[in-house]
């Protein structure tokens, strides 16, 4: 019934000319590679499957100038201030002309000129002391891009009068007081020519907090967690905006909680075997001992955990599911009602009995 054509894949078009299977693609690209398949829908309203595909570049437009221009060459520096950078280089050749050269700064576009005369270009609006990378490319009357020129790595002049040393590290950061959830810290001032704005805390290396009393160089970091360790260190920021080093680090262990009982209970004692089968081990032990009292006691075997009891009237746990005829070693541990673990009791090592 039908001849449908497809371009990349897309439908393009169709004939129902079948004394003549011909199509003629029109309206395309000049140099442009297209992929052509067809496939045929009969009369039933089948569709066939694709035709081989059929690959072609067009030719080229007529007296077409092709090829790219030359790079530009030897960009150079022409001076610099803190804001701006002025460069130059040497023309690209073509042999339809150049119509425009683009700028482009750090691999993005930045800007152009057409002053062929003056082969000349100032970026400015930068920044102080910052690096910058620029590169340019020329297009053609014909619209073909050359390649990039050399690059050109520029340093801006740094602002004039800017104070751009830091201050020197605060000086023997060093203990106060500390409570089991507090640590006061003192530390020497830094020095600097502009003044210093502010000094940061940090704790365990991740931003605390700051103070600017530069009367009283003392800091109190709160909310703490007792009975743990901590890293703190200090750095200072001038009035120009200029980052100091890190003092010396200070670590400290906060108190233990008052009140708090931090002794663990003993080892449970004497633990030995009650009973087996082939897929059971009953076993007991004596207690463990604690100012506290005794919250559970955790059973391993084979030093994974396997299971818990707070049967403490009786002392005595069976596991179950064992595979028979096999060795296994039990241990048991106490935790308190303030959460201390004790040690693991005797290993108990039992071989189940045969199926």
């Amino acid at each position: 019934e039908v001849f449908y054509y497809y371009r990349d894949g897309v439908y393009y078009g169709y004939t129902q000319d079948f004394d003549n299977l011909q199509f003629t693609a029109t309206g395309l690209a000049p140099n442009t590679t297209y992929t052509f398949t067809v496939k045929a829908k009969d009369k039933a309203q089948n569709w066939g499957p694709f035709s081989n595909p059929l690959t072609v570049k067009t030719d080229e437009e007529p007296g077409r100038d092709t090829t790219p221009p030359t790079a530009p060459g030897n960009l150079s520096l022409v001076s610099k201030t803190e804001k701006t950078a002025t460069m130059k280089w040497t023309a690209s050749t073509d042999e339809s002309g150049i119509e425009v050269y683009d700028i482009y700064r750090n691999g993005v576009y930045y800007g152009y000129t057409q002053d062929f005369d003056k082969l000349q270009f100032t970026a400015t609006g930068l920044a102080p002391n910052t690096t910058y990378t620029f590169t340019v490319k020329a297009k053609d009357k014909a619209q073909n891009w050359g390649p990039f020129s050399n690059p050109l790595t520029v340093t801006t002049d740094e602002e004039p009068g800017r104070d751009t040393t830091p201050p020197t590290a605060p000086g023997n950061l060093r203990l106060v007081s500390k409570t089991s959830t507090a640590v006061a810290m003192r530390w020497n001032a830094s020095t600097d020519a502009s003044g210093i704005e502010v000094y940061d805390i940090y704790l365990n290396g991740i931003y605390y907090g700051y103070t600017q009393d530069f009367d009283n160089l003392q800091f109190t970091a709160t909310g703490l967690a007792p009975n743990t360790t901590y890293t703190f260190t200090v750095k200072a920021k001038d009035k120009a905006q200029n980052w100091g080093p890190f003092s010396n680090p200070l670590t400290v262990t906060t108190d233990e909680e008052p009140g708090r009982d931090t002794t663990p209970p003993t080892a449970p004692g004497n633990l030995r075997l009650v009973s087996k089968t082939s897929t059971t081990v009953t076993m007991r032990w004596n207690a463990s001992t604690d100012a506290s009292g005794i919250e559970v006691y955790d059973i391993y075997r084979n030093g994974v955990y396997y299971g818990y009891t707070q049967n403490f009237s009786n002392l005595q746990f069976t596991a179950t599911g064992l595979t028979p005829n096999t060795n296994y070693t039990f241990t048991v541990k106490a935790k308190d009602k303030a959460q201390n673990w004790g040690p693991f009791s005797n290993p108990l090592t039992v071989r189940t009995n045969p199926s």
